[in-house]
């Protein structure tokens, strides 16, 4: 992917409006772990389900799933009810707090994705058609359509990323930080599907950008040490001012905006850096100093 498409100016990010909940649907107050048996809203919902509306992140899921166990998930004419039918078709499977991933469709065009985690539905998106709900408008829409759907929930593993020989570029000090780089890949999806970004949002995007500014830092002296080509070591410089850019752009929208919609694209940002960067710019130094039989002593 070209530069100018991966950083490329990004819309604003505005926060979800609020809905009215219907009466007498259970809220997480946030204290505290839902009761058994029970399926609770979380009070962010609205926010967290845009999350599901990144392919990225939604492949992600798929893709990281623990095995799936299906169901015939039943909806009744309110949000409450409807969230009863889920505390008895969906509770008994969950084994732990998750996060689960719910999946169901009908023959007529509707089909629902849910995140569930710690016995909390943390995002849910309803399509019909060319329509999209989102959070709460989402469940009292999918209320009033009743029905019955064939549906499958399964266990999301959190860790997408594993640091590998792959990876290497042959210096084992660089090959330590990117190796944290994954770690920071990771943070970032597991609290998008768990709902917890809000909560470990400021640290995540405080290693982030200490990892901009010590591992760039760190590849350009070895990269000047060892007289890498100037033109190389141009473009590579390059490469790091733009995604420090990126990334202090993010963060500033992650202080005034939706930082739930931040982190999911930072998510995509942070994925397309690792396959195109670390596999493929980095690389080069990495041939480089083998070509040249040189042994970099950081």
């Amino acid at each position: 992917m070209a530069l100018g498409g991966l950083f490329r100016r990004r819309e604003k990010i505005t926060t979800i409006r609020d809905e009215r909940l219907s009466p007498g649907v259970r809220v997480d107050s946030g204290n505290g772990k839902a009761n058994a048996g029970r399926i609770l809203l979380s009070n962010n919902i609205n926010v967290y389900s845009e999350v599901l509306s990144i392919p990225d992140v939604v492949y992600n899921i798929v893709m990281n799933l623990a095995g799936s166990r299906f169901i015939r998930l039943d909806v009744e004419g309110s949000v409450e009810a409807t969230l009863d039918k889920l505390a008895s078709q969906v509770a008994p499977l969950l084994e732990g707090p998750g996060p689960y991933y719910l999946y169901a469709g009908s023959g007529d065009g509707v089909s629902i994705r849910s995140l569930i985690y710690n016995g909390r539905i943390v995002a849910f998106v309803l399509e019909e058609g060319r329509m999209v709900y989102k959070g709460i408008e989402a469940l009292e829409h999918l209320a009033r359509l009743r029905g019955s759907y064939n549906a499958s929930i399964g266990l999301v593993k959190t860790r997408i990323v594993e640091w590998s020989p792959e990876y290497s570029v042959g210096i084992p000090v660089l090959d330590k930080q990117h190796a944290t780089f994954f770690e920071i890949i990771n943070s970032i999806f597991e609290s998008m599907v768990t709902g917890l970004f809000e909560d470990r949002g400021d640290n995540i995007m405080r290693q982030l950008r200490m990892y901009t500014q010590g591992h760039f830092t760190s590849e350009e002296r070895i990269m000047e040490k060892y007289h890498y080509p100037e033109d190389l070591y141009e473009d590579h410089r390059k490469h790091h001012n733009l995604f420090r850019g990126a990334v202090d752009s993010y963060y500033e929208e992650y202080n005034t905006g939706n930082r739930v919609a931040v982190a999911a694209r930072l998510f995509e940002v942070t994925r397309t850096w690792l396959r195109d960067h670390i596999l493929g710019v980095d690389k080069k130094y990495e041939e480089y100093f083998k070509m040249l039989g040189i042994k970099v002593e950081a």
